[in-house]
């Protein structure tokens, strides 16, 4: 076999030794980085009255950065979660989750800083978490950072704050809940208790005359079976009860 470059000669090697049976191909193991998180548990209370907050959900979101223009690509994972009557959640831990060049763009990663934490509840401001990061990594294309992902908000006690401003500055504020979230294609599934909510919200709103921009059931089926991940209204009637 002749070939001027080494690495497209390599590749073809590699395909005719598999052709003979001499070594078997896993494109996940040649092509993947993986990656897993660690559970997070915390408790979220009432900034003005130090009450637990019930009901408010709390989103997780891994995202997928190309490490040649530093982009955001999408999420790789999301977690979803409810407070209960004492104000503690507990997102589940996941993986480990291949990040394949056939998904993203070559050489895709999780940048640190990860994972982005959304707290929301209807009458509350949105509040986002952020992790503590770096930027140095950006220098080094290869940089992959760990495959085991924790987070600094794991245990802690946070405050959310009640929205004191008008209806439409509020409908304003909330219609950024899942911006940044890549719930698009079929991973709205992972999100049912932030997107129903935010219908509801959308449609409470529109009853008293406030024009907002959260999304809609209808604009949801429509996009779910565009997507083709099946009907959004079945998936989401036990949510919408």
């Amino acid at each position: 076999m002749v070939c001027g470059d080494s690495m497209k000669c390599n590749d073809k090697l590699m395909l005719a030794l598999a052709a003979t049976g001499l070594v078997v191909l896993s494109f996940a193991d040649a092509y993947a980085t993986e990656y897993s998180a660690q559970p997070i548990a915390g408790n979220v209370i009432d900034a003005a009255t130090g009450a637990p907050v019930e009901g408010a959900i709390v989103v997780a979101n891994w995202i997928v950065e190309d490490p040649l223009v530093g982009q955001v690509q999408g999420s790789l994972e999301l977690k979803e979660a409810l407070t209960d009557r004492n104000g503690d959640f507990r997102l589940e831990g996941w993986g480990p989750t291949p990040v394949l060049d056939v998904e993203w763009p070559a050489g895709a990663r999780i940048p640190p800083g990860q994972p982005h934490i959304r707290i929301f509840k209807p009458g509350y401001k949105l509040l986002l978490l952020r992790e503590f990061t770096t930027t140095e990594y950006l220098d080094d294309p290869q940089w992959k950072g760990a495959s085991l992902r924790d987070s600094y908000w794991n245990g802690k006690m946070v405050k959310l704050e009640r929205f004191d401003g008008s209806l439409a500055a509020y409908a304003e504020r909330t219609q950024y809940v899942l911006t940044g979230v890549g719930y698009y294609k079929c991973k709205w599934k992972k999100v049912p208790r932030s997107l129903t909510t935010l219908i509801r919200e959308g449609e409470h709103l529109r009853q008293l005359g406030i024009h907002n921009y959260l999304p809609t059931l209808g604009e949801l089926e429509k996009d779910a079976l565009s997507w083709k991940c099946g009907s959004a209204k079945d998936f989401l009637s036990e949510y919408l009860k």
